[in-house]
């Protein structure tokens, strides 16, 4: 039998079980009895008897772990703290963004090219404008998830970079004219 070079046969029955497996999940027969094996594993955890969940949890000295969907529940993120680790991430990508617009290593042209540069391909001033401000959106759109959520006081730099437009003044900031007092 002839095998590919660099590939075993092993890897061809791995590669084959893995097709197989995911045609049959996605498959609508293989989409419901995914879905009752994890209904069952739930029910399983959530009828687990409460001496062995103590056993459990005396023999170890690990955080206690959870054995009911209930206690999972329980232990699910913050959202808040999840908005603010989006809106950190928002701040640092404008930050790098605003700096490199405002250094222009790459001397881009005020509009894109007809045929790509090979420094820069097709990126002009025009659309890195275009990206910085679609970022100060998404910042907006964080922002007031933030304040429906009743997370608390704005984040500090929030709406520095809300306000803060390119050095050319190109910006089309909707608060440009209403900052924050």
């Amino acid at each position: 039998m002839a095998v590919a070079a660099g590939i075993g046969v092993a890897d061809l029955l791995y590669m084959a079980g893995a097709a197989l497996a995911a045609m049959i999940l996605v498959s609508p027969a293989g989409q419901q009895a995914t879905q009752q094996a994890v209904q069952s594993a739930a029910d399983a955890i959530d009828n687990l008897s409460p001496q062995s969940q103590t056993d459990t949890q005396d023999k170890t000295d690990a955080p206690a772990v959870p054995t009911t969907t209930e206690q999972c529940k329980e232990k699910e993120k913050d959202p808040c703290k999840d908005l603010q680790e989006q809106i950190e991430e928002v701040i640092d990508e404008l930050r790098t963004r605003w700096y490199q617009y405002q250094q222009d290593p790459g001397g881009l042209p005020e509009s894109a090219p007809a045929v790509p540069d090979p420094r820069y391909g097709l990126r002009s001033r025009t659309g890195e404008r275009q990206q910085y401000e679609d970022k100060q959106q998404r910042l907006r759109n964080l922002e007031e998830e933030w304040n429906d959520s009743g997370c608390g006081p704005d984040l500090p730099d929030v709406w520095e970079w809300l306000t803060k437009q390119l050095e050319d003044g190109s910006s089309t900031n909707p608060y440009d004219k209403y900052p924050p007092k």
